[in-house]
């Protein structure tokens, strides 16, 4: 049975266990709760190694566990240990190196690398056009990436998508017919030949493209429905069921939401209603873990669930959040720092 097949009978599954099931919502796993019109959660951006080991996340307030910042934390709990300073904001977009020894993150609008046993970090590259988005080679040598910022008087090796080596530190534009590339959300291919971006092309659809790495060749694989656009793109893989492929959020022919393509555009379907734009998901796609409301700290801290969980039932807390221990707690209450006042 090939992979399009097999996804579409295990969404169809799922589809079935959600008509039959619990009809709570998967974000909500505690019923009853209090939803009030803005709850920013404590923890986000949660990224899972490619060992299975850990899961590194971005912490905004600070708490007991230290000030906002960069975290990382077993996989199976544990005490989280803190990585790098950020604050309310950044760092974002983490992302596991290929040995799990580092992580790539944005801080602030520049790059930042760090090595998650020490601690140490660096920034191996600074661009006033800002960084975005930054995913790692295969191999773990190089980092693709988005400048942020264009103007007018840019040339074009200064914008659009770059490649950075970190061993020799040469950062290069990556051109197609002499031209930069404006594609967003790049994903190295398995073999490291090839970045998938989502790409705009002036007076056509919005679509996600496959690129070779040396410019050469830059092929559409599934275009937006006209007048919109494709984003949030990355690697989604389900070992079970020999699931490896794109999954990204925008209009096409499959329908409004979520995703999934083969890497060669084939078996475009869309994702099951447990699949979450800013989950993070184990290296074999059978978990998940992402912020989501716990009752025991009223805030949005993460958990860790079964993927096809459309009920609850497997969701385990996996951080919390409490006040700093050298100050009241009254005073540090994260609503309060940002300006809001609880009323449940």
């Amino acid at each position: 049975m090939n992979s399009r097949a097999v996804v579409l009978s295990a969404f169809a599954f799922l589809s079935l266990c959600l008509c039959l099931g619990c009809a709570r919502d998967p974000l909500r796993p505690y019923p009853g709760e209090p939803t009030p019109p803005f709850r920013p959660s404590v923890d986000d951006s949660p990224a899972w190694s490619p060992d299975g080991r850990s899961i590194a996340y971005h912490r905004r307030f600070a708490s007991a566990d230290g000030p906002p910042g960069l975290y990382i934390i077993g996989a199976e709990g544990g005490t989280p240990h803190f990585l790098a300073l950020g604050d309310f904001g950044s760092p974002t977009y983490l992302r596991f190196s290929p040995d799990s020894r580092s992580l790539s993150c944005v801080q602030g609008i520049q790059l930042l690398v760090v090595d998650v046993q020490t601690g140490s970090s660096f920034q191996p590259l600074y661009t006033n056009r800002g960084v975005a988005q930054p995913d790692w080679s295969p191999g773990g040598r190089s980092i693709a990436y988005r400048r942020l910022i264009s103007s007018g008087d840019d040339p074009p090796e200064s914008l659009g998508l770059h490649i950075l080596d970190l061993v020799t530190g040469l950062d290069r534009p990556v051109l197609h017919g002499g031209q930069a590339i404006f594609g967003s959300y790049p994903v190295w291919s398995h073999d490291g030949q090839h970045i998938a971006i989502g790409e705009g092309v002036s007076g056509g659809p919005y679509h996600i493209s496959l690129l070779s790495v040396d410019g050469v060749t830059l092929r559409p694989l599934v275009d937006a429905a006209a007048g919109y656009g494709l984003g949030l793109l990355r690697r989604y893989t389900f070992r079970a069921l020999g699931v490896d492929g794109l999954v990204f959020g925008g209009v096409t022919s499959s329908g409004t939401g979520p995703s999934f393509m083969n890497w060669d555009g084939s078996g475009l379907q869309q994702m099951p209603p447990t699949y979450h734009d800013f989950d993070a998901y184990s290296p074999d796609g059978s978990y998940a873990v992402g912020p989501r409301f716990s009752p025991h700290d009223s805030l949005e801290v993460l958990f860790i669930f079964k993927t096809d969980d459309v009920t609850g039932t497997t969701y385990r807390q996996l951080t919390s959040y409490r006040p700093p221990q050298e100050a009241p707690t009254a005073a540090l209450s994260p609503w309060r720092s940002l300006g809001f006042q609880r009323s449940w």
